[in-house]
């Protein structure tokens, strides 16, 4: 992928890696909000299983950031320790 900085004329590797970030804000933020619209935990573990660590982190992580009940917070923290990843559960949820 190339990358023009209207900034600076030509290729910009600062700019090119802040795209890349958004464009990686944006993925995580549409498949948070699909999961839950579905609110189903099998379906996350299916999507999550084969990714790296980092990649299942960060989406469990902006998951558990969005989700208010407890139940759903409870499956989500389970699943990273099933991962054997860290996410930390808001303020407030029990565990």
């Amino acid at each position: 992928m190339t990358h023009s900085c209207t900034e600076h004329g030509h290729y910009c590797h600062i700019c090119h890696e802040e795209a890349l970030i958004a464009e990686r804000k944006q993925f995580v933020k549409e498949r948070v909000e699909m999961w839950m619209w579905n609110n189903d935990i099998f379906e996350i573990y299916d999507e999550t299983r084969d990714l790296d660590d980092e990649e299942k982190e960060e989406l469990l992580q902006a998951a558990a950031d969005v989700v208010t009940d407890e139940a759903s917070k409870n499956q989500l923290s389970n699943l990273a320790f099933h991962f054997g990843v860290m996410i930390i559960i808001p303020e407030g949820a029990k565990t």
